[in-house]
């Protein structure tokens, strides 16, 4: 936001509530982040195959003994149905950045990808970049 501000709606009382980096917890309750992309097709309508999706996540440090995960899960070609998740190890205390490659991603004319974490931890998604291979007619 221009002011360095986030705000966030509850549908369920009409409430708007800031949203601040350091907060992991609502009420004792655990907030948890989630992105979601739009449709992507690289540009074409042709079936591709994705060969590789690497992301470069940076975690901050926490002061208790949860092992967060990434949740990766995915939705192609305009479906409604989700896929499982693929859950991906955040590190331990300390690690701070990694680099995480995911291969044998399936096929698909479009793809919407979500990205959620277990726990209440600082978590950056710094870059995705996805390698397709597109299918000749």
């Amino acid at each position: 936001a221009e002011w360095n501000t986030h705000l966030i709606g509850d549908h369920e009382n009409g409430k708007i509530y800031y949203v601040r980096s350091n907060k992991y917890k609502d009420d004792n309750n655990t907030m948890r982040s989630a992105w979601l992309t739009g449709y992507i097709d690289h540009g074409t309508g042709l079936k591709k195959r994705s060969l590789k999706l690497r992301l470069r996540l940076k975690r901050g440090d926490i002061t208790d003994d949860t092992t967060p995960e990434l949740m990766l899960r995915w939705r192609d070609d305009g479906s409604q149905v989700w896929g499982n998740s693929r859950h991906i190890d955040l590190g331990s205390i300390g690690e701070n950045e990694q680099y995480v490659t995911l291969r044998r991603l399936g096929m698909y004319r479009s793809r919407q990808y979500e990205l959620s974490v277990t726990d209440n931890v600082p978590i950056i998604i710094a870059d995705a970049e996805e390698y397709v291979e597109v299918i000749p007619r």
